[in-house]
């Protein structure tokens, strides 16, 4: 039975339809470098990008998402490129023990640049 397209008039039901996509697409197509343990990691971030992009929050995580794909990342690229700053932040809080740096995250955002995203698009950093 084929799933049924998302409610447009409900974002979260998109979000939720587009991150079953991802799974299922990394099911058929896994990155056969990842371990298991590290796919789930992956999943998992492309899972905070993606919750991020739905509930427009912040919204500099959006607005990152249309200006890299409009210089040349496709969409998965991009998220893995924003996914990097989420993970780069995770790491940051669970070091010092503290709660998310919004300000810093945003600005994060904010200075990623094509060529970082592009780097993180062919798995170089």
């Amino acid at each position: 039975m084929a799933p049924e397209p998302p409610d447009r008039a409900d974002p979260s039901a998109a979000a939720r339809a587009r991150r079953g996509e991802i799974v299922r697409e990394h099911a058929e197509r896994p990155h056969s470098s990842l371990p298991d343990r590290s796919l789930k990691l992956h999943l998992l971030v492309h899972e905070i990008v993606e919750k991020q992009l739905a509930d427009d929050d912040p919204p500099e995580v959006a607005r990152t998402l249309r200006r890299l794909m409009a210089s040349g990342l496709t969409h998965h690229q991009a998220v893995h490129a924003i996914g990097s700053v989420v993970a780069c932040e995770a790491l940051a809080m669970l070091r010092e023990g503290r709660e998310l740096d919004r300000e810093a995250y945003v600005l994060k955002l904010r200075s990623l640049s094509f060529e970082q995203a592009w780097e993180v698009a062919l798995g170089r950093s």
